[in-house]
């Protein structure tokens, strides 16, 4: 719904309020370890790209891969405005007796935030999806999907 890749986000979204690039979320002390595996790719040195696209109420974290089959991704999606409509109607705001409903027992909850698996058996296969679904007061205020690739 928002794009693939960085170009495709900003032509439908408008420029971002701010874009950091893998440099810039190391010297933040906010680029993780899966990150750098990400960036590598399966060698030894630097090869691939990560870009950061902030909006108001929307973050998103995109992959570019510099070998073949070269693509773009967003792997890391955090929605924290109702603004944002989410898959299956969950969106900032929605109750947490609804996400339970729809997805079911969590993998991993706190009062805080319930976490959920995601598997895809259909093509793309292998490919699984972390969703975190965060609360306050019982009511969604933040939902991530993390898109793990190998």
């Amino acid at each position: 719904m928002l794009g693939n890749t960085r170009a495709e986000i900003i032509n439908n979204l408008g420029k971002p309020k701010w874009e950091r690039t893998e440099s810039d979320l190391e010297k933040a002390k906010q680029l993780t370890q899966e990150e750098r595996r990400l960036l590598l790719g399966h060698r030894s040195e630097q090869i691939n790209q990560i870009n950061e696209l902030a909006y108001d109420g929307l973050s998103l974290r995109i992959l570019r891969v510099n070998s073949p089959p070269y693509r773009e991704l967003v792997y890391d999606l955090t929605v924290t405005s109702a603004r944002y409509k989410m898959l299956w109607g969950l969106n900032v705001g929605s109750p947490r007796h609804e996400v339970r409903r729809i997805f079911g027992e969590p993998s991993k909850s706190d009062e805080l935030q319930d976490s959920y698996w995601v598997v895809h058996s259909t093509p793309p296969e292998g490919y699984t999806d972390l969703v975190i679904f965060g609360y306050r007061d019982d009511l969604v205020d933040r939902v991530r999907f993390w898109l793990y690739i190998d």
